[in-house]
């Protein structure tokens, strides 16, 4: 087995799956794009679920085939994968080719590395205010992020980028770790935005 098969059954069976922000139903459709989109669909035919993939990300290059299709999801939970280094314009652009595709209340998941971290993988990198810049350039209304840690391959935690959440994960995790006096210093809202600009990945869910 390839070591990019490992990777991606590894979060079937072994961490937190992602699937989870999808909100699949009998018969939904999905569409995969970018690197891996092969092996994605490969992943979620075996479950039963129809999808189809769009691998490379240049808008010229969809298919009339697709450009005539509609899904309830689009997939990229490992980012807009490019040879060429991508501005803001060029991702607004993909994002707006991808709209189209989405069914009436369709979601677009997307995946992509903190800024502070580097392009690793050829994974994009942004902060999260950056991605809710261009989503909504592209015409998406609602978009929700969630912090990925340690990465978006095999992540061991996916939670949401919401205070209260927030608060009950310090809570979970650090209570018998940390002294109460800390964990309260630490369970603010000001502490909350500085965390969630330095987690190491994010996925962002959106719908137009």
């Amino acid at each position: 087995m390839s070591i990019e098969h490992q990777i991606l059954r590894a979060p079937l069976v072994q961490s937190v799956d992602w699937r989870f922000l999808l909100p699949l139903s009998q018969n939904d459709t999905v569409l995969f794009v970018g690197d891996q989109s092969n092996e994605l669909k490969k992943a979620f035919e075996e479950l039963g679920v129809p999808a189809a993939t769009w691998p490379t990300i240049s808008p010229a290059e969809i298919s009339s085939d697709l450009r005539e299709s509609t899904f309830n999801i689009v997939a990229v939970p490992y980012g807009m994968a490019s040879d060429r280094r991508q501005g803001q314009s060029d991702r607004i652009a993909i994002y707006r080719t991808v709209r189209p595709l989405l069914k009436p209340g369709g979601v677009l998941l997307l995946g992509f590395t903190n800024v502070f971290l580097g392009n690793e993988n050829k994974i994009p990198a942004a902060r999260p205010g950056q991605i809710r810049r261009m989503l909504r350039s592209a015409g998406y209304v609602k978009i929700d992020f969630y912090g990925v840690y340690p990465n978006l391959m095999i992540p061991e935690y996916i939670f949401p980028l919401k205070f209260s959440p927030f608060l009950f994960t310090m809570d979970f995790h650090l209570r018998n770790r940390l002294p109460g006096t800390l964990l309260r210093i630490l369970s603010n809202r000001i502490v909350f935005v500085g965390i969630s600009n330095l987690i190491p990945a994010y996925f962002a869910v959106a719908k137009t």
